[in-house]
């Protein structure tokens, strides 16, 4: 009886007696993936482990962490070590954590602020500013010291006058004769002398007897100082070693942290994903993402991924706050990226869907901005990934910047856009 083997891509046929060898050696069998669980051909397993798989670890060329695959591309996007460059003066060689200081203190064309209350020059420009502007800023200091001075005349005649000055010190002069004419000696013979006598004696009794008080003390503190100091010694011995555990706890607990951020993102996108070729985008905090994309600390952010079906292809959506390309600066970009799935070997390639981006109109779902495409099957942005993320595709100039700044526009509402994006699937 004859046999054919079932694994897609092999080509094997023979007697059915002989299936069951051929199927455990099939090179085109497949086999689940230890670390992402995934279906992968058993000869290109190690290769998947090494380069494919999604849960393979990679260390951070900029940063020196560790990351999984799946989570590097994004990672690249905000970490601090990234190398970038100063949209202001072109200054190269600056890491993202270097940006904003560089922005602050050293750029040479982001413009400064005089104290005079002139227009803003650059950095460049500003001694020769104050040079050619000598006489308006000696003006602007004239009349600062006039002001200061005016305020200096009132404080002052605010201040009592010197005549009730004058009469306060001769209160005090008078004042001083009298202690110390009370202060003065006791006569000889005053009836108050042998009082006076019996109390200093009195005094100095109390005095001894406290003085030996107070060296008994003193010899007790320096007892206990010297018990304190011994116990000090001998738990510095002690110290070395425990200061080691400490370290380690601390690290695996940083460890955990690490771990249990990356569990949460996992579930996170789990429960937000959808599986039938849509996904509406709630995107918050609208004016701060434009900010940090106009400052360069975060141009693009990226939706969690979704799913054409439980089985089907896995995606997102990037988008640019502040434009890319052909549309930096005056427009919106959105791109469509597809992303490295556990069903990709069964799917079709390249990814040929028509995809619909819809910006939601909050006030008039008339008025939707909507733009679509159908992917170009030659290009790399569609063929089955070998890595994460696919390159993306999209639209960059999908709608003005003016049209979104517009308050009456409806696009953004308590800071907030909804971004919808539909996969139509061929039939």
């Amino acid at each position: 009886m004859e046999a054919t083997c079932l694994n897609q891509g092999c080509n094997w046929s023979g007697k059915f007696r002989h299936f069951e060898k051929h199927a455990n050696e099939c090179k085109f069998k497949p086999v689940t993936c230890q670390q992402c669980h995934g279906l992968v051909e058993a000869s290109r397993y190690k290769h998947h482990l090494g380069n494919d798989c999604p849960k393979r670890p990679i260390k951070c060329q900029y940063c020196k962490e560790d990351f999984y695959a799946e989570i590097y591309e994004a990672h690249k996007l905000e970490c601090p070590k990234f190398p970038v460059k100063c949209d202001d003066c072109g200054k190269k060689k600056l890491t993202r954590d270097m940006l904003q200081h560089h922005y602050n203190n050293e750029c040479s064309q982001r413009k400064i602020t005089c104290p005079a209350g002139c227009d803003p020059v650059e950095r460049s420009r500003f001694l020769t500013h104050l040079d050619q502007k000598s006489g308006f800023h000696l003006n602007f200091i004239m009349d600062q010291l006039k002001i200061l001075t005016q305020e200096t005349n009132t404080k002052v005649g605010q201040l009592a006058p010197m005549s009730e000055i004058l009469q306060l010190k001769q209160n005090v002069e008078q004042l001083q004769v009298r202690l110390q004419q009370v202060g003065g000696p006791i006569p000889p013979g005053s009836e108050d002398n042998a009082v006076m006598q019996q109390r200093c004696r009195a005094l100095e009794l109390k005095v001894s007897t406290f003085e030996g008080i107070v060296t008994t003390l003193h010899r007790e503190i320096e007892r206990c100082l010297t018990h304190l100091d011994g116990i000090e010694r001998g738990n510095s011995g002690n110290s070395g070693p425990v200061a080691q555990r400490v370290e380690q706890l601390e690290r695996a607990l940083a460890q955990k942290d690490k771990e249990n951020m990356e569990l949460k993102q996992y579930i996170d996108d789990k429960l937000s994903a959808t599986y039938d070729g849509e996904h509406v985008w709630r995107i918050e905090n609208w004016s701060k993402l434009r900010k940090d994309a106009m400052s360069g600390m975060r141009t693009s952010i990226f939706s969690v991924p979704f799913y054409t079906s439980r089985h089907g292809y896995k995606m997102c959506v990037r988008l640019y706050p502040n434009g890319d390309g052909m549309g930096r600066g005056t427009h919106i970009s959105v791109f469509f990226v597809v992303m490295m799935g556990d069903y990709d070997p069964v799917l079709k390639w390249p990814f040929k869907h028509r995809v619909t981006f819809r910006l939601v109109n909050q006030n008039n779902d008339e008025q939707d901005q909507t733009d679509s495409f159908r992917p170009d099957p030659n290009s790399s942005s569609f063929k089955k990934p070998t890595s994460e993320m696919n390159i993306a595709s999209g639209c960059p100039l999908f709608i003005p910047l003016t049209k979104i700044n517009d308050a009456s526009s409806g696009f953004v509402t308590n800071d907030v856009l909804f971004l919808k994006t539909t996969v139509t699937l061929n039939s």
